[in-house]
């Protein structure tokens, strides 16, 4: 379960959007400003129960988890389960030094509608991430885009938007869309992530 879950299932079926981020304090500084259809990780790794669960009341899900590295670590380890569950996702990125609560204390309502409005989807972010990461100069580091790419491509159930993706990572590494397919076809089909809980550390207490 996510803290403050009871008080934004309503809003969350109603706009059919969920927004996702990682402390209370951010949760709570949203809501302040209108933001209702909000749920906190507190912190956890998101669980494929949790995803499953979102699922049930949204169409779509945005993470906006903070600007520092931990934020971009934890935001890329959820995002294979929104693939994996079948919901459409996407990433808000923050400017660097902020999080959710202090860009909302600084920016309002009507800044943080602008980051959402710039949320990119999964594939996309993640494609983002692993070119920051390896660098897609060198064979090496296009190898390494790649390999980290597949089993997100992987779970992927509609085979148009796995074609797109592939074609899309192939022009932007400078590949042939066959040498993606090849190297997707060589992986069996992964299970879904373990659906079991993750202990998160105690709330502060209920949001009503």
């Amino acid at each position: 379960m996510f803290y403050g879950w009871m008080a934004a299932k309503g809003p969350i079926r109603e706009t059919g959007t969920a927004l996702i981020v990682e402390g209370y304090m951010d949760l709570l500084s949203l809501h302040q400003e209108g933001f209702r259809n909000v749920v906190a990780s507190l912190g956890t790794a998101l669980t494929q129960a949790q995803v499953a669960l979102l699922a049930r009341q949204a169409r779509e899900a945005v993470v906006v988890f903070d600007a520092d590295e931990s934020g971009r670590k934890a935001a890329q380890r959820s995002l294979e389960l929104f693939l994996a569950e079948g919901l459409s996702a996407k990433v808000a990125s923050l400017p660097a030094g902020f999080d959710p609560d202090s860009y909302v204390r600084r920016e309002k309502a009507e800044g943080f509608r602008r980051i959402l409005s710039e949320a990119v989807p999964v594939v996309d972010y993640m494609l983002q991430q692993a070119i920051r990461r390896h660098g897609p100069q060198t064979v090496e580091g296009k190898v390494r885009i790649v390999r980290e790419l597949l089993p997100a491509l992987n779970r992927l159930a509609d085979p148009l938007e796995q074609n797109l993706y592939l074609e899309q990572i192939a022009q932007r590494l400078g590949l042939k869309e066959a040498q993606l397919r090849d190297s997707l076809s060589r992986r069996e089909p992964l299970a879904k992530a373990d659906a079991g809980p993750v202990r998160a550390a105690a709330p502060p207490g209920p949001l009503h």
